[in-house]
């Protein structure tokens, strides 16, 4: 079974584009503005990544990483991307909470690297989080 990646990006071409490198290995859907991606967050099953774009029409990418750390799915990965150039906004993104940062233009197969790494890197934190919150009972040998 795929992964599920959730794209918020407002480009149209920049949508098509993204889904059509990235469905050979997820399965894809998009969001052009922060008010579809709550959509899809609330009525469809989870996701396993999400990639949001920082200039959408209805705000900011980095407001949309705020909201989301106070949510049931904080622990699914966020790539940020965008075409600016400033250190601070990329920096603003990964400290209040996105996994990773792209900057427009990019190499598709890095995304496509960094996508598949921060999915890694959250499943094993989450199976880390299960054992340590639920570790398994000891297991009880005896002898005859």
């Amino acid at each position: 079974m795929k992964k599920r990646l959730l794209i918020i990006e407002d480009c149209e071409m920049m949508q098509r584009f993204l889904k059509s490198y990235l469905k050979r290995e997820y399965d894809v859907v998009l969001a052009a503005s922060q008010l579809m991606a709550h959509d899809k967050l609330t009525t469809e099953s989870p996701f396993d990544a999400i990639i949001v774009d920082i200039n959408l029409p209805d705000g900011s990418g980095i407001n949309f990483i705020q909201q989301f750390q106070n949510t049931i799915y904080r622990a699914t990965p966020i790539i940020a991307m965008s075409g600016t150039k400033d250190q601070n906004v990329r920096l603003d993104a990964l400290e209040i909470g996105a996994a990773d940062f792209i900057v427009k233009p990019f190499i598709p197969r890095e995304l496509a690297i960094r996508v598949k790494k921060s999915i890694g890197i959250a499943n094993q934190e989450n199976s880390i989080t299960k054992k340590t919150l639920f570790p398994s009972a000891p297991t009880l040998l005896f002898a005859n």
